[in-house]
């Protein structure tokens, strides 16, 4: 795909394809294709070829060459290498977001190479050089969306029309009431991936817990237990964890575990379910449309 307009972010620097950053782009491998296959395929003893096995996506690896052209180039290079540094630790991956024809995409990555070879063209101001980086999740992510709902509560809220003015106006109404809440919402991914929905409940929910379903399937999330006013319960399908109050697993009280995704380049009708009675409980189901 041509370089034409794109922009790499990481950690507040900014890269480009054109003169809107000094930091050049050159080339940019790994993003756009797919990811290595990862399997384990044993060896037919006693035939040919090898056992057929499931083929997974390996580590998403991103390498981006480019330069700097400016007189100015010590300084820029310094400012370059105070971003291109180690980082550990299990919460090391970082927003890779690389902005293309429009549409800007996100990555969770880690930097393991940064490399700026020393050239004859070194004295006139051009200094190339390597970015690597890999992330252990080869699915790249659009900008997040989210949707809420209570408990579905029947109230009527039925209209009926009882004439018009010929035109279409309408000029006379029974009116039921207000509105019943379904307890439904609907998140889509026109992504090529599927996608894991997180879902955060604030309470009250009372000690029968509740259910979160996919509407025509059997496919359900059951919480046994309460959520105290005031507390909030984040549940993440992706992960399959369940924390209240940013600190405390609830893990145990998903006595239910039947998953499912944000189908790609589709949809899920979502419902939120009392288990016992109806409380003011919201829930709030957020999701990252995928690519590969």
């Amino acid at each position: 795909m041509s370089l034409s307009c794109t922009t790499v972010q990481w950690r507040g620097l900014t890269l480009a394809s054109d003169q809107s950053s000094p930091f050049g782009i050159r080339s940019l491998m790994g993003w756009d294709e797919l990811p290595d296959a990862r399997m384990d395929a044993p060896v037919r003893p006693q035939g040919h070829g090898r056992f057929d096995t499931a083929v997974w996506a390996d580590e998403r690896v991103i390498t981006l060459s480019g330069q700097i052209v400016s007189q100015d180039r010590d300084a820029l290079l310094r400012e370059l290498a105070s971003v291109m540094t180690w980082a550990s630790g299990p919460s090391a991956a970082e927003d890779l977001v690389v902005t293309r024809a429009g549409r800007e995409l996100t990555g969770f990555a880690r930097l393991t190479a940064f490399k700026t070879p020393t050239t004859l063209n070194w004295s006139v101001g051009e200094v190339p050089f390597v970015i690597e980086w890999r992330c252990r999740d080869p699915l790249r992510y659009g900008t997040p969306q989210s949707v809420s709902t209570g408990f579905p509560v029947l109230r009527g809220g039925l209209a009926y029309d009882l004439y018009t003015d010929g035109a279409g106006t309408d000029l006379g109404y029974l009116d039921y009431g207000e509105a019943s809440d379904t307890g439904r919402v609907v998140l889509s991914n026109d992504g090529t991936a599927d996608s894991w929905p997180t879902f955060q409940v604030d309470g009250p929910v009372d000690s029968a817990g509740f259910e979160i379903a996919a509407v025509g399937s059997s496919q359900r999330v059951r919480f046994a237990g309460p959520v105290a006013a005031g507390s909030v319960l984040v549940i993440d399908s992706g992960s399959g964890t369940a924390v209240i109050d940013g600190s405390s697993d609830r893990g145990g009280q998903l006595t239910v575990r039947d998953w499912f995704p944000v189908p790609a380049g589709g949809s899920v009708e979502v419902a939120f379910l009392p288990l016992g009675g109806t409380t003011t409980a919201n829930l709030t189901a957020v999701h990252r449309p995928a690519w590969w």
